[in-house]
């Protein structure tokens, strides 16, 4: 699955902060000032939307179609995301195969009776490591922006640390405004930050490394690789500080490369074999450009 999508989609989450801020005014008193009156009667605050976040694991559920037309919206180019066979066919092949090497969580959410976000991740055992692949909310509902942005994270991290506690770590990308400074902080970053903090007392932060997507087909001579950001989240032990070991670091990227892109083509026997070799050396690459230690921002 292409799993580089996220961020951009998730761009959604700044909307839903932008509301979520309330704003508190006061008067500076002064000598002779009338006190205002006090009204018999103050309003009730509106009432919050109240949210139901759950793992789909049926081909054929019910709010699935409507978690579809979300991502859709949201993901707006065909080539960048599934296609909704193709999620009923994983679905169906993750009920029958397990979760021995690979624990895949579509998540959907609903404010009332309304179908308002769609998220995707995957958990790798061998790694410990949950790589964040896509959240999608609906951004023409105010409901939604109010009620979705931080349940959602709240409940996968809830989710996880129940079904997986030995997870070790979390991370997914972001993707880089063209033109825009490699190195400068994305707004983005501390948008997520908040969540996971707030959420699940999860420190999030950047790798400080030259870290690119890989080709995501060897024979479409268009692409290239992409700079990006790595964000990654200690689920255990001491939260993150300044500096991350070079072996840590080295961990993180091998669960990225070797276990998320190193299985992009695993359907198609004839491209796996091409394209495997081709991220493996792409790793090995990033590797030996590994400072010791990695700083963190």
């Amino acid at each position: 699955m292409d799993l580089a999508t996220f961020w951009t989609a998730v761009g959604s989450i700044a909307a839903a902060l932008s509301v979520l801020g309330g704003f508190i005014g006061w008067m500076s008193s002064r000598r002779g000032a009338v006190a205002p009156a006090i009204p018999a009667e103050v309003p009730a605050p509106p009432e919050r939307p109240q949210l139901l976040v759950r793992r789909v694991t049926d081909p054929d559920d019910p709010d699935l179609p409507a978690a579809y037309d979300v991502y859709t919206s949201g993901i707006t180019n065909p080539a960048e995301r599934d296609s909704f066979p193709e999620i009923q066919r994983w679905l169906a092949e993750a009920r029958a195969a397990g979760t021995a090497r690979l624990d895949e969580y579509l998540l959907v959410a609903r404010v009332r009776t309304k179908v308002c976000a769609f998220f995707y991740g995957q958990y790798y055992p061998s790694h410990r490591m949950f790589l964040i692949g896509y959240l999608v909310i609906d951004r023409k509902s105010t409901d939604a922006r109010r009620a979705t942005s931080s349940g959602i994270i709240r409940f996968m991290f809830d989710l996880l640390r129940r079904e997986h506690p030995q997870c070790e770590g979390i991370v997914f990308e972001l993707a880089l405004d063209p033109g825009k400074d490699p190195k400068a902080r994305v707004p983005k970053e501390e948008l997520f930050a908040v969540h996971a903090r707030a959420a699940a007392h999860v420190v999030v932060k950047r790798l400080d490394i030259e870290y690119v997507q890989p080709k995501l087909s060897l024979r479409e001579p268009g692409l290239k690789e992409e700079q990006q950001h790595l964000m990654y989240g200690r689920m255990k032990g001491k939260p993150l500080g300044t500096t991350l070991s070079k072996q840590e670091a080295r961990h993180v990227l091998d669960a990225v490369y070797n276990c998320w892109y190193a299985d992009y083509y695993v359907e198609d026997p004839a491209s796996d074999a091409e394209y495997r070799p081709y991220v493996r050396r792409v790793f090995e690459r990033a590797v030996a450009k590994l400072p010791d230690p990695v700083a963190l921002r």
